[in-house]
């Protein structure tokens, strides 16, 4: 499949679904809850709600910003956010327009003409990649662990598709810059994304088989070690990588990295590998959520019960 540019689905960088009762809204917090870990790197398509400025044509080009959302383009008394009529707008000789939009989660009006308008380009989808965390027997996932937005908004879309991936590679993090996964993402549809909110993304895959062998159960994370559960660099084995909690909070906790392997070819973690699952003593307590930019060999996870009982939307 043929990814559009990636703005989102990637590690957090930290500077110093219809759902089961398990992922329901109004769930009451269960500790016998028993998941299968994931640790898979899917690809995910986003078809938004709003299209963004995805690509500007000309230096001159100064009322939008890479990124932005387009709430509304109106010309005359019509208003639309539809992209194919914006692309209809634009074939109009310097016409005045008002561009409603969203930017680092504030909203302007700003006026413009349609030969201004042609320097953007606008999409309505966007791609990327992420991890799942954990399953359930009837095929529900939470995974990412973290909030997912374009120019400080939270994502509103329509629908979500997942892909599966066939192969991941890495470009190596280190101190002031973050590596990422780079996966080969195939045509083969697995499930979709129903839900996202601030500890990540709640879906459902449309074959799932359930090993009750493989099941782990939920717990609260505690200082000492713990694991990782990703794909190994060079072979894709999905293997406990060890590392520390070292803090522990109410919602997330803080973690270091002690694996070799992931420090030797991706210099602690990289983007892409947000949601990974957290083993504690044969149990879920979490997924990776966000590593420090100074230290990639140190990071922060969600804690799993965060993940599963956040009040995600699908429209924030």
């Amino acid at each position: 499949m043929k990814l559009l540019k990636s703005l989102i689905l990637t590690l957090i960088i930290t500077i110093a679904f219809t759902t089961s009762l398990i992922f329901g809204q109004d769930t009451v917090k269960q500790d016998n809850i028993k998941l299968v870990p994931s640790g898979e790197v899917v690809g995910l398509n986003l078809e938004l709600t709003y299209p963004y400025v995805y690509q500007i044509l000309s230096e001159s080009a100064k009322d939008l910003e890479y990124g932005d959302i387009i709430l509304s383009v109106k010309y005359k008394l019509k208003r639309t956010k539809d992209i194919d009529k914006i692309n209809e707008i634009m074939k109009l000789k310097n016409q005045d327009i008002l561009i409603e939009l969203s930017r680092q989660g504030k909203n302007y009006i700003k006026k413009m003409t349609t030969d201004e308008l042609r320097m953007y380009v606008f999409k309505e989808y966007v791609s990327g990649i992420g991890t799942i965390t954990a399953t359930n027997e009837k095929g529900e996932f939470v995974g990412i662990s973290h909030s997912i937005k374009i120019a400080n908004r939270a994502l509103e879309f329509n629908k979500c598709d997942v892909f599966e991936t066939s192969y991941v590679q890495e470009i190596k993090s280190y101190k002031d810059k973050v590596g990422s996964l780079i996966a080969n993402i195939t045509d083969k549809k697995i499930g979709s994304v129903d839900s996202m909110g601030e500890y990540g993304v709640k879906g459902k895959y449309d074959k799932f088989k359930y090993s009750k062998k493989k099941a782990l159960e939920i717990a609260k994370p505690k200082k000492g070690k713990a694991y990782i559960y990703c794909k190994t660099p060079i072979t894709n084995e999905l293997k406990l990588h060890e590392i520390e909690i070292i803090k522990v909070g109410k919602e997330s906790s803080q973690i270091n990295i002690i694996d070799e392997d992931l420090i030797k070819y991706r210099g602690g973690a990289v983007v892409g590998m947000s949601g990974s699952p957290i083993i504690q003593n044969n149990k879920i307590v979490g997924g990776l959520r966000s590593i420090v930019i100074k230290n990639p060999t140190k990071g922060y996870i969600a804690n799993i019960h965060s993940m599963l009982y956040d009040n995600n939307k699908k429209e924030s």
